[in-house]
């Protein structure tokens, strides 16, 4: 067997894993812009006064993003894995912000910390986002071609979000099951990089699959729930 038949398997994995991570930079615009709007929106038709509340959520969102991304310099083993954990993290809070926001205004007075401590929890996991790619995609591409593309595709992701959220979202799923979507497809991000990488992750791949699993049927029955509660 030639040395060319011999690479080819492992040059399709390498192209296979770049895939992953463009679709990655792509979903986490496509998701923090969401996270964002949902939880400024939500809190706006609770307590009103939108512009404040979007200003607020926008700076402690920025706020915490500049954390996370300050932070990931910490970061230098294991970086796959933890991308992965603070992908799935990102799905389940992400996904429940919206359920929680609305408990907590009914049922408790704790609705302020709740929506403070949302914000900052996925701004500072968004923040990590960026960095953990860039960091990961060294392995196929110069420094300057790595930032561009993964800047590029999260961009993308980020103006169809704003596209989407008044025109679709909104309208036709509302805040509470669009928060839910989201989760799933945030957690989408975990289960394509654990499945490009599964040969090098070995067991430690095997857990985090579980664990994607996990959390993604949580959020899952949740959606299900609403949509059938909605309709009664």
């Amino acid at each position: 067997m030639s040395n060319n038949q011999t690479d080819l398997p492992e040059q399709q994995s390498k192209q296979r894993q770049y895939v992953t991570l463009i679709y990655a930079a792509f979903i986490a615009g496509l998701c923090s812009i969401i996270y964002e709007l949902l939880i400024a929106t939500t809190v706006s038709y609770f307590m009103g006064d939108s512009v404040k509340f979007f200003s607020l959520t926008i700076g402690l969102y920025m706020a915490a993003m500049g954390i996370g991304s300050y932070i990931s310099k910490f970061i230098t083993d294991k970086l796959l894995q933890r991308f992965v954990i603070a992908e799935i993290l990102l799905g389940l809070i992400g996904g429940i912000s919206i359920p929680l926001l609305y408990f907590t205004y009914t049922t408790t007075a704790l609705f302020y910390p709740t929506y403070v401590v949302l914000t900052l929890c996925i701004g500072f996991l968004i923040g990590l986002e960026i960095p953990f790619l860039t960091r990961l995609m060294e392995n196929y591409q110069v420094l300057k071609s790595n930032i561009a593309n993964i800047l590029s595709f999260d961009y993308l992701g980020a103006l169809i979000a704003t596209i989407a959220f008044p025109f679709f979202l909104l309208p036709v799923m509302g805040i509470y099951q669009s928060s839910l979507l989201f989760g799933l497809i945030n957690m989408s991000i975990a289960a394509v990089v654990l499945y490009s990488y599964r040969k090098s992750l070995g067991k430690t791949g095997k857990k985090l699959q579980l664990l994607t699993a996990a959390m993604s049927l949580v959020i899952f029955a949740m959606l299900v729930f609403s949509s059938q509660a909605l309709k009664h």
